[in-house]
């Protein structure tokens, strides 16, 4: 996280539904490595957990909010507490749906 690619995405707020995915949860690692703010979000809250603590550890910045992206209600706590901590969002992926999350066995 020392030398960023894309040092434009320095400071950006991202937010990834289905984040705590195999796909989602490794662009929130790349996300995070460029300086980007990263909430995981995920229906599994431990796996959103999961991602958002090895980011942290590994010198990130990353929060995890747990949810349901087919609820209008959960969606719009979500993008209160990212604004809440990190700021308004800047970029939005979209990932959710299909996929396990990490630490599933399935």
């Amino acid at each position: 996280m020392d030398n960023p690619k894309y040092k434009e995405l320095k400071g950006k707020v991202v937010g990834i539904t289905g984040g705590g995915g195999i796909l989602c949860s490794t662009l929130a690692h790349a996300f995070a490595n460029q300086g980007a703010k990263v909430c995981v979000m995920d229906l599994n809250r431990e796996a959103a957990q999961t991602v958002s603590e090895k980011i942290n550890n590994a010198g990130g910045s990353a929060m995890c909010i747990k949810v349901d992206v087919l609820d209008r209600e959960s969606l719009e706590e979500a993008k209160k507490a990212i604004a809440e901590r990190f700021g308004p969002c800047d970029i939005l992926i979209n990932g959710a749906g299909g996929e396990p999350s990490i630490g599933n066995d399935q």
